[in-house]
């Protein structure tokens, strides 16, 4: 057998189900992991309104925005805007400085998929003289409905 076959055989690697269903919104935002290994995870984000304000990236870990409901615009460090709308999506690589926030008229769900070593919370750098903090918008669910796919 082979050293690669021997680790496969070795590991404690579990299989995840999941349910791509998140709260839906009247102010505020939300991130839920529905699914992490070592090196990628999903999260369901719901934007009722702002978003990712602050131009940073997360080297270690490049991610895959998709969006599912509702608008985002996207900027990057020179100022260069793109609108992403619902089936459209974004391949942001870990060194590459971007923000977005919530732009349409209905709240904004994203999937997140970040590949690498690191998860966002944890490898965020923000552009030297920008600010790390974020607004502190925690999310108010609206009773009984909810985003799923």
């Amino acid at each position: 057998m082979g050293s690669e076959q021997a680790k496969l055989d070795q590991s404690s690697a579990q299989a995840q189900v999941f349910e791509l269903k998140a709260q839906m919104l009247s102010a505020g935002r939300s991130r839920k992991v529905v699914a992490r290994s070592e090196s990628l995870s999903l999260a369901v984000k719901v934007y009722a309104e702002g978003g990712e304000n602050t131009l940073h990236a997360h080297p270690g870990e490049d991610h895959i925005f998709v969006v599912t409901a509702g608008e985002a615009t996207f900027s990057d460090r020179d100022g260069k805007t793109t609108v992403l709308r619902r089936g459209q999506g974004m391949l942001v690589p870990g060194t590459y400085y971007y923000r977005f926030r919530a732009t349409g008229d209905e709240p904004l769900v994203l999937l997140r998929i970040g590949g690498g070593q690191r998860d966002a919370a944890e490898g965020r750098v923000w552009l030297e003289g920008v600010s790390e903090q974020q607004p502190d918008m925690p999310g108010v669910p609206v009773e009984g409905k909810f985003w799923a796919l």
